[in-house]
């Protein structure tokens, strides 16, 4: 059951006043230079919202997933980049470390993460392997007492300016009949040796995410880069890849909101033949149905994350969510642009940064058609629930 608390909609008033304050001003200059959001990253950490998933043990402020994803779709309503770091950050690097560290790890990285003094990231995706692990190519090989990864990831959010990655590689295991596929924590960043990053990438949306290409070439790390110290640890993959579906519905849920909610605004104050254009029957009918497939997709959004948070299966749920807020995200976006007219096309108006964002947010995390397979199999019984 989907159980908004005391605390959950306190920290939804105060995430709500920064992004309408702070982060939505700075949104569209972002967005034109592609400039990636470091300013709001740091007041993001100094606001202690990079911990709003871990406990406090670990420098967070003891919330869970659900919490997270509230706060990225208050994020995702002003500035879909910034909440889409601060989701791949959080909502994945973080949790994954969490989950499946080792204490040590655990201990000697997550505070720095809560704070965001440190900055995160996952690489997964490959060119031949978008959200479908089977096809992961990135090697793992052992190297006198650690590894050396060589692969090429793509679509790594805040690839330059994160310092940690979690990758995703398969290991000698792989050898030996078995998947091989495990989680390393490659500390260091751009500067680390054996890492070549591309620039970011000139995109429709998410410009200032800061995504780009990783290419790793016997990049040596440590015997304890492996997460949670296990050679075959196909659990955590699973787990982060889901935890990457959650996380960008939740921002893509935020997005939608706020195309959804500038139409809106802007249909009653704009007048044409006479009165309002909100009185007008067509506009109505997409109004309503854009409002339902957000509210839909919200719902699902939270349910998802409840699940992960009960520890309860969420494969299914992950999928699902991810599909429905890109969608409700698209139909927000392409909603709005028609109401707003021929002004719906001009950067002097949000709506179209919008619709860019909801088109790319689509791909981030496996494109829909993956999300659909994975929907079918699990409802089939040929996979995770």
């Amino acid at each position: 059951m989907i159980h908004l608390t005391e605390e959950h909609r306190e920290i939804r008033e105060m995430v709500c006043a920064y992004a309408d304050n702070e982060l939505r001003p700075r949104a569209a200059e972002a967005d034109e230079h592609a400039r990636f959001p470091a300013e709001s990253l740091r007041e993001l950490g100094g606001l202690g919202l990079f911990g709003a998933s871990l406990p406090e043990s670990y420098g967070g402020t003891g919330g869970n997933l659900l919490t997270l994803a509230i706060v990225l779709e208050e994020l995702g309503r002003a500035c879909a980049s910034t909440a889409l770091v601060a989701g791949t950050h959080a909502g994945q690097a973080a949790l994954a470390i969490l989950a499946h560290g080792t204490e040590e790890q655990k201990l000697r990285l997550l505070p720095a993460l809560a704070t965001g003094s440190q900055l995160a990231t996952v690489a997964i995706a490959e060119p031949a392997a978008d959200g479908d692990d089977a096809w992961i190519q990135t090697r793992a090989r052992r190297a006198g007492d650690g590894w050396k990864l060589s692969g090429t990831k793509m679509q790594v959010v805040a690839a330059r300016a994160a310092s940690l990655f979690v990758v995703a590689a398969r290991t000698d295991e792989a050898e030996n009949g078995t998947d091989g596929l495990a989680l390393f924590l490659v500390e260091g960043g751009s500067a680390a040796p054996g890492i070549a990053i591309s620039a970011p990438h000139d995109l429709l949306g998410a410009r200032a995410a800061g995504i780009a290409d990783v290419d790793f070439a016997d990049c040596k790390v440590p015997a304890a880069a492996l997460l949670g110290g296990k050679e075959k640890n196909y659990p955590a993959l699973r787990d982060t890849l889901n935890l990457a579906r959650i996380s960008v519905a939740a921002v893509a849920a935020g997005v939608a909101r706020g195309a959804e909610s500038y139409a809106r605004d802007y249909s009653r104050k704009r007048h044409a033949f006479g009165g309002p254009i909100s009185r007008f029957e067509a506009l109505r009918k997409m109004m309503a149905e854009t409002a339902t497939a957000i509210a839909a997709a919200t719902l699902l959004v939270y349910r998802a994350a409840s699940r992960y948070d009960a520890k309860e299966p969420c494969d299914c749920d992950a999928s699902m969510c991810k599909l429905a807020a890109t969608h409700a995200a698209y139909l927000a976006g392409k909603s709005a642009v028609q109401i707003l007219g021929g002004t719906g096309f001009s950067r002097e108006f949000p709506v179209e940064r919008m619709y860019r964002d909801g088109t790319a947010l689509d791909v981030i995390a496996s494109p829909p058609e993956i999300h659909r397979l994975h929907i079918a199999q699990c409802l089939l019984g040929e996979g995770s629930a």
